[in-house]
């Protein structure tokens, strides 16, 4: 994934979260071999990005 799109990727996120009022604390990518996500009640990670190429 490039730079340019890791930003437009994260611009997104920072859009979306304004929407139902979430806060994003920390936002970062990497690549995922075996698992695409997890969640917890205080974060939550997603790799969806990584599947959708």
């Amino acid at each position: 994934m490039t730079t340019n799109a890791k930003a437009a990727f994260k611009a997104r996120v920072r859009e979306w979260a304004q929407k139902p009022d979430v806060q994003v604390v920390w936002l970062g990518m990497h690549p995922m071999r075996r698992k695409w996500a997890s969640c917890s009640t205080m974060r939550a990670h997603l790799g969806a990005w990584e599947q959708a190429k």
